[in-house]
């Protein structure tokens, strides 16, 4: 049901500190975008997408995980080492 998904997709992603409804969409496509691989015709390229805030923990590898978890299973993260790039 598109109602039930949209509740609980805005359940999901409503603490986060979209700048706005573009930025949020944008999100959105990208929790969309890995399931191109299972179109037919998949094998082709698929966009990137960047995860951008002005704090930290504000919820960018989360929104990250978000996006790859539900097509690629678990996502670890690791935290660069002080001084590395």
């Amino acid at each position: 049901d598109i109602a039930a998904a949209k509740v609980w997709l805005g359940r999901q992603t409503g603490d986060f500190p979209f700048a706005d409804e573009r930025s949020k969409s944008a999100n959105l496509a990208a929790m969309l975008a890995l399931y191109a691989k299972h179109l037919p015709g998949g094998n082709s390229l698929r966009p990137g997408f960047l995860f951008l805030g002005n704090q930290p923990g504000c919820g960018k590898s989360l929104l990250a995980k978000m996006a790859i978890s539900a097509v690629n299973g678990y996502a670890a993260s690791a935290k660069l080492k002080r001084g590395e790039d």
